[in-house]
C-alpha cells in the first residue's frame, strides 16, 4: 500500500511537472506569436520548444539571454530559436521595448 501511495504521489508530481512545462511553452508560443508578425501558431510553438531546448522558459529568461548579447542578439535568437532574419529581428524589436518598458517602470518606481 506504502509503494501505491509513493508511485500515485510520483505520478502527480511529473504530471504537475509536465503540466508546468507545458504551460511556459505555450507562454512562449504566445510571446513569440505577438512579437513576429509572420509566425504560425505551429512555428511559435516549435520556436518556443527549441527555446526550451537551450533551457530559455519564458519571455524574461529570453529578455535576460538577449541583453547579454544586444549586439549578437539577432544571430542569438536566429541560432537559439531557429529564427529566420526578419522574425529574429521582430523578437529583437519586442524584447528591446519590454526592456525599455521595464526600466521606465523601474525609474518610476525608484
Amino acid at each position: 500500500a506504502r509503494q501505491r501511495a509513493e508511485r500515485a504521489e510520483e505520478e502527480a508530481k511529473q504530471r504537475a511537472e509536465r503540466a508546468e512545462a507545458e504551460a511556459a511553452l505555450q507562454a512562449m508560443a504566445t510571446f513569440l506569436r505577438g512579437a513576429c508578425s509572420n509566425l504560425t501558431p505551429a512555428r511559435a510553438r516549435e520556436a518556443a520548444e527549441a527555446a526550451a531546448a537551450h533551457g530559455i522558459m519564458t519571455a524574461a529568461r529570453l529578455q535576460l539571454v538577449w541583453g547579454e548579447a544586444p549586439a549578437g542578439g539577432v544571430d542569438m535568437l536566429k541560432e537559439q530559436l531557429s529564427l529566420g532574419d526578419h522574425d529574429a529581428r521582430e523578437v529583437s524589436a519586442a524584447l528591446a521595448r519590454r526592456a525599455e518598458e521595464e526600466a521606465k517602470l523601474q525609474a518610476m518606481a525608484d
